[in-house]
């Protein structure tokens, strides 16, 4: 987390058996899904230009993580994992399913919090050669802490689509 009181982290049984977990300097690690899923890791420079791919809020109650789609040829996916406490089970939800996204937008990366557990990210297609995306928007979704609803707003806005379903490429 941007205040280092949480840390997020992927274990599992292998290569597509992963599952994100959050803890912070005491206490237990809390699994963030119960979905195991195909997570490249945590995305960070230089191997992943377009990173982080993983991210954890200030209060350790939300957890952003990329998976891989499947057939792979779909694409990278961001999902969100939220507790209404520390202690609380985690729901975990598909921010960048078909009912938003289009399957073209297909790349996702630079996930961060905000204070405010605001998730931050770009969605759009892989860059050239490993380097950042390209044709991409950068997107805000967040958490109603009431229902646990979340909400996706396009905050650049080149493709002209502020809010789902987003079906045209951006254009940074």
């Amino acid at each position: 987390s941007a205040n280092g009181r949480w840390i997020a982290t992927i274990a599992g049984d292998g290569a597509g058996l992963a599952y994100p977990f959050v803890f912070g300097a005491q206490g237990d690690a809390h699994r963030m899904s119960n979905l195991a899923g195909d997570l490249p890791g945590a995305g960070l420079a230089p191997e992943a230009p377009n990173g982080p791919w993983l991210a954890v809020s200030d209060d350790g109650c939300a957890c952003a993580w990329r998976a891989h789609a499947w057939p792979s040829w779909m694409g990278d996916e961001l999902f969100l994992g939220t507790r209404a406490s520390p202690d609380a089970p985690a729901a975990a939800e598909h921010v960048t399913r078909d009912e938003l996204f289009e399957p073209y937008l297909d790349e996702v990366g630079v996930f961060v919090f905000s204070p405010a557990r605001e998730l931050l990210f770009a969605a759009g297609d892989p860059g050239a050669n490993g380097s950042l995306l390209r044709r991409m928007d950068v997107f805000r979704a967040t958490i109603d802490a009431a229902t646990g609803a979340t909400t996706v707003r396009n905050l650049s806005g080149t493709s002209g689509e502020l809010v789902p379903p987003f079906l045209t490429y951006p254009a940074l």
